[in-house]
């Protein structure tokens, strides 16, 4: 019978490390994935910006400025561009709305580049969080006996 109980004891023990260390492997590639999520989405920003900064170097570099004067404000320093013929000021470049509409191409194509393996990320995120919920309810069963086990050691 000692042995039986022993057999029986060493197996329930076997099973609920088996849970912790499921619990706990899922925890890590939880903040696995969750870094990867965060390092992609840099990656992109950083790519994102770094092709803008080309495009706006391609456009301005090609730009004729056509009768605009970029001129400096004496009391704020800043740049403005003044039209030779019609008198018009503008506060940016005037060649800004062009750079605005590359920009734009820029972010969708980098969105689109990056965008399959961020969602396969987000699935397998989620998918993570699905286990996790399932082996959650393990554990916190087996912290429940443990509470129980610990009150009852107490009074005896």
């Amino acid at each position: 019978l000692f042995r039986r109980h022993k057999f029986v004891g060493s197996s329930v023990a076997q099973e609920e490390l088996n849970i912790l260390e499921s619990y706990a492997a899922i925890e890590k590639d939880m903040l696995s994935c969750r870094r990867d999520i965060q390092i992609q989405e840099s990656t992109a920003e950083l790519l994102c910006k770094r092709r803008a900064r080309a495009v706006q170097r391609e456009v301005l570099a090609s730009a004729d400025l056509d009768h605009w004067v970029p001129q400096t404000g004496s009391v704020s320093g800043k740049t403005h561009y003044l039209h030779t013929l019609t008198g018009e000021v503008l506060h940016q470049h005037p060649h800004f709305p062009q750079i605005e509409a590359r920009w734009e191409e820029v972010r969708n194509e980098v969105e689109a580049q990056h965008r399959p393996k961020r969602t396969k990320m987000l699935a397998y995120l989620e998918s993570l969080k699905g286990q996790h919920e399932d082996v959650y309810d393990n554990v916190a069963q087996l912290l429940s006996n443990l509470r129980e086990l610990n009150f009852k050691a107490q009074f005896h």
